[in-house]
This record gives C-alpha cells, sequence and structure tokens, in this order.
C-alpha cells in the first residue's frame, strides 16, 4: 500500500489516532462543520476497529422517547439515574464532571448518531437475567458495532474527500509547540516515519492491553495465558506518547475490565461471543478442583467484568464453570458448545484435556457443594432477583442461586482471564481536552472513548458506556471541547 499523493503535505484541521466508534464519530462530526480530517490507524484496512468491532448497546437517559419498552411501558431512565449508576458503581471515584456531561449528553449523542444513519431497536435490550437497570437504559444498535462503524464511513466518504484515512499509521508521537499541538509523527507500514501537519489532534486509539511488552512487566509471566478480547492493534503508544509530554493519567494500569473467555478462543479477537457467562447456574473450580470465589456474590452485570480477574490469581490463570441441565436457557452461551457428559466423573475427566490436574478433588468439591446447598423441589431459578439461596458450611460460601448439580447431562467452559480495556486513561476535563500533570488543558488535543475511560470509569464499567464515552466526547472534540 502506498500513501496517496498530497496526503502528507497537506495540512489538516483534524488529525485522528484510530479508526474505532470515537474516532470515527469525532471524524464524521467534523466533516459536518466542514473541516479536513486525516484519521490514522495502526491496523491494516481489513481489521480497523479495535473493541468497537464488538459492541452491541449504547445506553441513554430517556423519558419513554422511542416506544415500548421492555419491562414496562411508563419506565425511565433520567440523567440523573445514569449519572448516579456511574457514581455508584464507580464507588464514588469519578470525574463529576465528565460523567455529568456522559449522562446529560446521552440522548442527544443517541439521536446524532441516528440522524447520521445508526438503527436502534425501539425495545430496550436486555432482561433481568442480565441486567435490571439495562431493561431500561440500553439500547440495542442494530447489527452492532461493525454497523455502527461502516454506517459513519458512508457518510464520512459522502462529504467530498475531507476525511482521508491513512492505514498501516500508528501514532508514536507528536510535536508540540510549548503545549500547542503541530505534528503527529506516524509509523508507517512498519518502518517509515511520517510527520504530518493539523491544527487538532484527537486521541481515540483505544485502551493498551495489545502491547504485551507493557502487559508483561505489570503481570509478569501470567499475562502469557491471557485473552485479549479484541484487537492486536491496541498497543497504547499515543497514551504514552502523551504521558511523555507531561500528559496527565488517571487510574490503575493493574486493574482490568477482564471477564471470563472461554479458554479455547483465540489469543485476540474472541469478543463478547467467547465471554462464559455460566458461573451464576454452578460452580467454578480452579486447575485443582477447588472453588475459589462466591459465583453467587450479586447480580451477574455487576461481576461478570470481574470473573477474569479472580481467575487471575489462580494457578495458571485457568478456571472450569460446571453446572448442570437445570442452568441451560438462563445464560448465553459462547460460540463454541460447552464440554458435556452424563455423570460428573466423564465430565471432569474430559475436563483432564484442558488442564484439569485433580478430577477426582473436583468431583468431591462439586459433590460437597452439592450437600452444601439448600434444599430443592424444583422452583424456577431467576438470575434477575438476589434470592438468598445459600450454601452452609462451606468456604468459599456461594450468597444466591445455589442449585445443586446432580441433573445429567453435565456442562462445563475452561475460562482464562479475557482482558478488553485496563481501568488506566489519559484525563481529560468536560471538553475532552487532555489535561497537562500542571492541571491545565493542552489547548488543541483531546481523547474519546478508551484514551479517556478512566476519566469515568476507573473502578467498573457500566454496560452500554463504552459507545457513550466515544461518541459523547468525539463530538465534543470534534467542536473543539463545545458542542452540536
Amino acid at each position: 500500500m502506498s500513501v496517496t499523493p498530497g496526503i502528507l503535505e497537506d495540512h489538516y484541521d483534524f488529525i485522528i489516532a484510530g479508526h474505532g466508534n470515537a474516532a470515527l464519530t469525532a471524524a464524521a462530526a467534523a466533516c459536518d462543520r466542514g473541516k479536513s480530517v486525516l484519521v490514522l490507524e495502526a491496523a491494516p484496512e481489513d481489521f480497523y476497529g479495535g473493541n468497537s468491532r464488538y459492541v452491541e448497546v449504547y445506553r441513554a437517559a430517556h423519558r419513554g422517547e422511542f416506544g415500548v419498552h421492555y419491562a414496562r411501558p411508563d419506565d425511565v431512565y433520567t440523567e440523573d439515574d445514569y449519572y448516579n449508576d456511574i457514581v455508584s458503581r464507580n464507588e464514588g471515584d469519578t470525574d463529576p464532571k465528565v460523567a455529568r456531561v456522559l449522562a446529560d449528553r446521552s440522548l442527544e449523542t443517541m439521536k446524532w448518531l441516528a440522524t447520521h444513519g445508526i438503527k436502534f431497536t425501539n425495545i430496550v435490550f436486555g432482561h433481568r437475567n442480565w441486567d435490571p437497570d439495562m431493561g431500561r437504559s440500553g439500547f440495542r444498535i442494530l447489527d452492532g458495532g461493525m454497523m455502527l462503524m461502516r454506517t459513519l464511513l458512508r457518510n464520512i466518504n459522502r462529504t467530498g474527500g475531507r476525511c482521508r484515512f491513512l492505514y498501516n499509521a500508528k501514532v508514536v508521537d507528536m510535536e508540540l509547540e510549548g503545549m500547542q499541538f503541530r505534528r503527529a509523527v506516524v509509523e508507517y507500514m512498519g518502518s517509515k516515519t511520517l510527520k504530518i501537519a493539523g491544527d487538532n489532534l484527537v486521541i481515540a486509539s483505544g485502551s493498551f492491553v495489545a502491547n504485551l511488552q507493557k502487559m508483561r512487566e505489570i503481570y509478569g509471566p501470567a499475562f502469557d495465558n491471557f485473552k485479549i478480547r479484541g484487537a492486536q492493534y491496541n498497543t497504547g503508544e499515543p497514551l504514552f506518547a502523551m504521558m511523555r509530554h507531561g500528559a496527565a493519567t488517571v487510574g490503575d494500569m493493574h486493574y482490568v475490565h477482564a471477564p471470563g473467555q472461554d479458554a479455547r478462543a483465540p489469543r485476540f479477537n474472541g469478543g463478547i461471543s467467547m465471554r462464559v457467562d455460566a458461573p451464576p447456574v454452578g460452580v467454578v473450580l480452579n486447575k485443582y478442583g477447588l472453588r475459589f470465589h462466591d459465583e453467587g456474590e450479586d447480580l451477574w452485570i455487576k461481576k461478570y467484568s470481574k470473573w477474569g480477574y479472580y481467575i487471575i490469581d489462580q494457578p495458571d490463570q485457568l478456571g472450569f464453570s460446571i453446572w448442570d441441565s437445570k442452568g441451560w436457557g438462563l445464560f448465553t452461551p459462547t460460540y463454541l458448545p460447552p464440554i458435556s457428559a452424563n455423570s460428573l466423573e466423564e465430565l471432569v475427566n474430559k475436563l483432564t484435556e484442558f488442564g484439569l490436574e485433580n478430577p477426582a478433588q473436583a468431583l468431591e468439591t462439586i459433590r460437597g457443594f452439592n450437600r452444601a446447598c439448600p434444599p430443592y423441589k424444583g422452583e424456577s431459578i431467576d438470575l434477575g432477583v438476589l434470592d438468598g439461596r445459600a450454601t452452609t458450611g462451606i468456604t468459599p460460601r456461594k450468597s444466591n442461586w445455589s442449585i445443586p448439580i446432580d441433573t445429567p447431562p453435565f456442562y462445563a467452559y475452561p475460562m482464562r482471564p479475557g482482558v478488553t480495556f485496563v481501568y488506566w486513561s489519559l484525563r481529560v476535563d468536560e471538553h475532552a481536552r487532555v489535561l497537562h500533570e500542571s492541571g491545565n488543558p493542552f489547548p488543541n488535543i483531546y481523547a474519546a472513548g478508551e484514551s479517556m475511560f478512566a476519566t469515568v470509569f476507573r473502578k467498573a464499567y457500566i454496560g452500554g458506556g463504552g459507545i457513550g464515552v466515544g461518541a459523547t466526547f468525539g463530538i465534543i472534540a470534534a467542536h473543539e471541547g463545545g458542542w452540536l
């Protein structure tokens, strides 16, 4: 692939690092204003998008504007509800001004996306087994993240060439005069160095979970057992470059959004289809056949993103989610079928092929769990309600949904940590401007999406908030800190 003639010589109103939801929203919004834009994407053209390839849901405050909703026709989800969910889920550790912008602008952002061809279902996503709040706040994006990005691309490509794209182009540094951005330093095709001038820089290049060297520095050899749920191109160079220029950061590099991922998933790009949602309906064992965490601790929406984190601390970062026929229909299965057997003995022996080292102990753990469950007489199982059906006499306790695993067939998923992003990012203000360590903003450097994620979400992510952080602050960045 060669660089299009003139692409380097031109001076752009906006240079955007990244090519996911946040980047394309910023590009489309800037093009709407008649600005010239260059989008720089580290990935080849066929692999753009990062984690945006796997999104499904947008969370919006609303008062019933979109017709019928899942739970009740009169359900509303106000801006205060959204803001309070962010604050409570993050234990108060969020930037209140930036979180307030996300909540207050969520409906306007959704309407902006809709005017640009993004289609949402008119029934709120989800059900009580998944997330009671999502049943009144989360709108499914028709055909998901790839369709969202393709639709934005179609809009951008109709702007008469003001917005241009360069793939295999990784932003590795930026040239500043004082705190003013002047040029992006780009590694092109893995070897050639380019310098491209612009009036504004928008960093929307995601997190750094695919930076293998950096992740090994943080987690040591255990990282070799992690699955990266997104693309291998999210290596974080623009973030680290901004740190060298004195940018402020926020969050903890050691804390990751990490659901349990099917151990049979590929190292990269497993996405949501390989996430294991089965723990609440059974037990989870480590490679030695022992339980290590309360599978019924809380509603699944509040804990799913931490199961990979729990597995990080287990030997060889390996777990096994085990349940029986009573659990089918209560969770979304992974892309690959579970391991199955007609007896528990047969099941645990099959799991030795996936790393279980002590099937006898696994069998005893499951039988001990069954004895510790309260009597079960065929009652319905509702994972949307904390039913208090707790075990007695075993450690760890299972606090809810403790149903004996005794009805064949029996099933299992092998699990590894599945890392989505790190709860660490550049710090921005409510105008999407990247902040310097001094507290002052870089006047023409902005960030959106996972590149500024931890400004809002430092301890926990709320479902459907990722598209909002990307689109809302992408629009703000494209308006140079303003709004529509």
